[in-house]
């Protein structure tokens, strides 16, 4: 798997369960995060090449030994997981 740091910081620092933020609290700070144009491309290219990755596992970059954020029963779940937490505040919900 490719590695996506800047993707990979975002789930770790704002939405691992370890970190504990209430999901507003992560919502508003990826929003604020995203108004920097320099980070929100690096993020934008991040989630083009990602969404291309066809040996990425989505359950693996939710749970896994870093962090976690979800825990999801297949790949389909973790995907549409994944998107509603950073896909969709980045590129809406097309």
């Amino acid at each position: 798997m490719t590695h996506y740091p800047a993707i990979k910081n975002i789930l770790r620092s704002l939405f691992s369960v370890e970190v504990g933020l209430e999901d507003a609290t992560a919502n508003a700070m990826l929003v604020q995060a995203l108004n920097d144009p320099v980070y929100r491309k690096i993020i934008e290219g991040e989630l083009i090449e990602l969404s291309a990755d066809y040996t990425l596992s989505w359950i693996e970059l939710l749970d896994n030994d870093e962090y976690a954020v979800y825990a999801a029963d297949d790949e389909a779940e973790a995907k549409k997981y994944f998107k509603s937490l950073i896909w969709y505040q980045v590129f809406g919900s097309v």
